[in-house]
């Protein structure tokens, strides 16, 4: 029972970082990145369009990064954080909820968060995997 409690914890965090990630600008590092987000109901910005572009952003709301978890997305993560920081100086920046989805999904690159994200969150799915947990203690 323990284990589905988890699950059902986990549903509910990467709903609630969804959510959030969907009311606020959220940068991305590529075009296959920002297809994934739109997937998850996520608006993104990618990293070329935020590093030699002027956004029209609300610098209200939080800034969120969501990089690849490689050397390459620390890289772009550090470098679109200083340009955002010099762009927007009044924004906060968050790279922290962006790990966290990644992590929660269990993935190490963005573009490959849509079937983890349907899975977890697709109550069909999630009928499906008890039913097999149940029919291998039969």
């Amino acid at each position: 029972m323990q284990k589905v409690e988890k699950e059902a914890a986990r549903r509910s965090r990467v709903k609630r970082i969804v959510g959030t990630l969907s009311e606020s600008p959220v940068f991305v590092e590529g075009q296959h990145d920002k297809r994934a987000c739109m997937e998850l109901g996520i608006e993104a910005i990618t990293f070329n369009a935020a590093m030699y572009n002027n956004l029209d952003i609300d610098t209200s709301k939080t800034l969120y990064l969501i990089m690849d978890r490689d050397k390459g997305g620390k890289k772009n993560e550090a470098k679109l954080t200083s340009v955002l920081l010099e762009k927007y100086p009044e924004s906060k920046i968050d790279t922290v909820l962006g790990k966290n989805l990644l992590s929660l999904l269990r993935s190490a690159h963005v573009e490959e968060i849509v079937a983890p994200y349907r899975e977890l969150t697709d109550s069909s799915a999630v009928k499906r995997k008890k039913a097999i947990r149940w029919q291998k203690h039969i």
